[in-house]
């Protein structure tokens, strides 16, 4: 029997796999507040990320501050339902 967060999880599709492999790098960049919880991967990380890795155009840094902030997004969610939980 697969756990609720297998039945889930989202499906990536191949296209994505850069900007998702992104988010994942950029995870160490996070910050947290006084009492735990998650912040945002700063915009600054986002950038030294575009510039490292040659995103050069304004389109390929457009997708990847795109991706990386919706999945940002909802990371900060289920981190933030989770602590509330508990």
């Amino acid at each position: 029997m697969k756990s609720q967060a297998l039945l889930t999880r989202p499906v990536i599709l191949e296209e994505s796999y850069p900007y998702y492999n992104a988010f994942i790098l950029l995870q160490c960049a996070r910050t947290f507040d006084f009492n735990g919880n998650p912040n945002g991967i700063p915009m600054t990380e986002i950038e030294a990320f575009c510039n490292l890795c040659g995103y050069d155009t304004l389109e390929e840094r457009h997708y990847v501050l795109n991706y990386i902030r919706i999945c940002d997004k909802a990371y900060l969610e289920v981190a933030r339902n989770d602590r509330s939980k508990a």
